[in-house]
């Protein structure tokens, strides 16, 4: 897992996201917990050199359903949509107040 934060240095917004979550193999696992880095577990465990210049841990556990570059992709992405969606992140209860299916909190 990765964390990716946008920042912007006129406004001094953040935005954060992470990559996905998935299960390592048991002995993938262990070789990590033992202080191994995960390219080098993922080579012993797969048999295989110098994945994390490839497709990486998630490429080969998923048969590339999920590329490496998807895998951040996605949290970089994730972390930009209150830069894309500008005005629905700046949406205040005044400006929704009059919308029929709004209750304040205090109405609920």
């Amino acid at each position: 897992m990765a964390w990716m934060c946008c920042y912007d240095p006129s406004s001094k917004k953040r935005s954060f996201s992470r990559t996905s979550m998935f299960p390592l193999p048991p002995l993938m696992s262990h070789l990590v917990r033992s202080g191994m880095e995960l390219g080098d577990a993922d080579d012993v465990v797969t048999n295989r050199v110098n994945s994390k210049q490839g497709g990486g841990t998630v490429g080969v556990l998923t048969n590339n359903l999920v590329t490496r570059s998807l895998y951040y992709e996605q949290a970089v992405v994730l972390a930009l949509v209150s830069y894309i969606n500008i005005e629905v992140y700046n949406t205040t209860f005044e400006d929704v107040k009059g919308h029929e299916k709004f209750k304040s909190p205090q109405q609920k």
